[in-house]
């Protein structure tokens, strides 16, 4: 099983992502998408309304913006972990527009939240299952995260985005955000009730193991033609995605939007925003090539034991 087998350094470290996710939460539900940046996969957009026992406890408060987030997040994984080849030694990043959110994944602990600690123990769970390498969070801005903004809302929040037929949003996504080859096309991937079930216990901590994380059910299916697998998304999505009108969120936000600690590493115009993490996985420069430092040891040896002698 993957929980005997020895631990590999590529699931240690972080490097180049093979597969990217952008994921939105909110009071109404979860969505965002899937798609391949160095390696390839069909794209996919994904979208889970809230049951109304996770609304009301949203509504009461008893749970949080950044809880939500929190679960969002474990979706786009199980989401990732359903569309693409394999992620065994696969690095992967998921961007979030919530700060606390990004900080938990980062640090793979919560502090103030035990709902996002069970929420991130069954999320280490997934990773160690699948074998996946270190997985990069990164924080994307409010206003440009449309791409998730939409799926995740589109069960009420605006008339235009409102959908409640699977194949009637896929056509409208498909519409705003159209992919580069006129050839291929978003698909949307259903997630199955059993995961939703699992979601809404955790979230309102009515299970108290790892267990039924730890066997699954199927988590979906995709809908929609499949399309081809294509790889290196991420330009034309980030440039799609700022050309797209901002969407107020404003309302959503919650008073624990701040994050916990450091702040998290945001996106910005940098075409490769997970480069300082693939930085710490990087070795160190040496002073001298081993050889230099052999050769130098060993003359120093030399010379030692040649003034003893002496």
């Amino acid at each position: 099983t993957a929980h005997s087998e020895a631990t590999k350094a590529k699931e240690l470290t972080h490097g180049i992502p093979g597969y990217i996710g952008i994921v939105d939460s909110s009071g109404e539900g979860v969505g965002g998408v899937v798609f391949g940046h160095m390696k390839g996969c069909i794209p996919t957009v994904f979208r889970l309304e809230w049951p109304e026992e996770v609304k009301l406890a949203f509504k009461q408060k008893r749970l949080t913006n950044s809880d939500l987030e929190m679960a969002g997040y474990l979706v786009c994984w199980l989401v990732m972990e359903a569309v693409v080849p394999s992620l065994r030694h696969v690095h992967v990043a998921i961007l979030n527009d919530n700060s606390p959110t990004i900080g938990w994944v980062d640090r793979m602990a919560s502090k103030r939240s035990v709902v996002a600690g069970l929420l991130l123990r069954a999320l280490a769970l997934r990773m160690r299952e699948r074998r996946a390498s270190h997985l990069t969070p990164l924080h994307i801005p409010g206003d440009d995260n449309r791409i998730s903004d939409i799926p995740s809302r589109s069960f009420g929040y605006k008339a235009e985005w409102h959908y409640r037929s699977n194949p009637e949003f896929l056509t409208f996504f498909n519409s705003v955000f159209p992919l580069p080859n006129s050839q291929v096309s978003w698909s949307l991937f259903n997630i199955h009730s059993g995961i939703s079930t699992r979601l809404t216990s955790t979230l309102l901590t009515k299970q108290s193991g790892l267990d039924e994380w730890r066997r699954l059910p199927a988590i979906g299916k995709s809908i929609g033609s499949t399309g081809l697998a294509i790889a290196n998304l991420w330009d034309w999505i980030r440039t799609l995605t700022r050309q797209q009108p901002h969407s107020n969120n404003a309302s959503e936000q919650s008073v624990d939007s701040q994050p916990e600690s450091a702040q998290a590493t945001t996106v910005t115009e940098s075409e490769s925003p997970w480069e300082p993490y693939v930085q710490l996985s990087r070795p160190l420069v040496r002073r001298r090539q081993w050889t230099e430092e052999s050769t130098l040891s060993t003359s120093m040896e030399a010379n030692n034991s040649s003034s003893q002698s002496n």
